[in-house]
């Protein structure tokens, strides 16, 4: 287990992956990326009080954060 990839580079992660690691944890990215749907929903449209909207955006960002970790892994389309 990696129990945390935040900052390691692409090529840092796939060596990890390659020489066997199979659980990576990326707390970090999916948190901010999270934060950041938000903020960036509010800053476009700062009248959004809506939780479910706040949600969608943040979850959405999640998804692009998740799909690029799978992605750097050198797992996608594996599952």
């Amino acid at each position: 287990m990696l129990h945390g990839a935040s900052g390691l580079t692409k090529g840092d992660l796939r060596a990890c992956v390659e020489r066997g690691i199979c659980k990576v944890n990326f707390a970090t990215e999916l948190r901010l990326a999270y934060s950041g749907g938000i903020k960036d929903l509010l800053a476009e449209k700062p009248e959004t009080f809506d939780p479910k909207e706040l949600g969608r955006a943040a979850m959405a960002r999640v998804k692009e954060a998740a799909m690029e970790s799978i992605r750097r892994c050198g797992c996608a389309g594996k599952g």
